[in-house]
């Protein structure tokens, strides 16, 4: 299991770091998964999913834990239409 501390870094690094920027953000019907589209300072673009988790033990805080790291991609389209085939709960709704 990834550890809460881990999942705060990576958001905050996502969402605070120069090189990465989230372009993009597709939610779930339920709001319970989502999937962030990012673009690289190298100009390339990757998407991450997330779906919504408790910490039971520590603080019962909700909290975003990433459950994919997609690879890399030359556009944001090409990234967005990947996540569309690959997430599940995504491509069920691309219809």
């Amino acid at each position: 299991m990834v550890s809460y501390a881990l999942v705060r870094h990576l958001r905050w690094y996502v969402r605070r770091s120069d090189s990465l920027k989230e372009i993009k953000n597709i939610a779930s019907p339920d709001g319970k998964h989502r999937v962030a589209i990012i673009a690289r300072d190298d100009g390339c673009y990757h998407f991450m999913e997330e779906a919504e988790s408790r910490d039971e033990e520590i603080s019962k805080a909700v909290y975003w834990a990433p459950t994919y790291f997609s690879g890399i991609y030359g556009t944001a389209e090409e990234a967005e239409r990947d996540a569309r085939l690959i997430v599940p709960w995504l491509r069920e709704n691309s219809n």
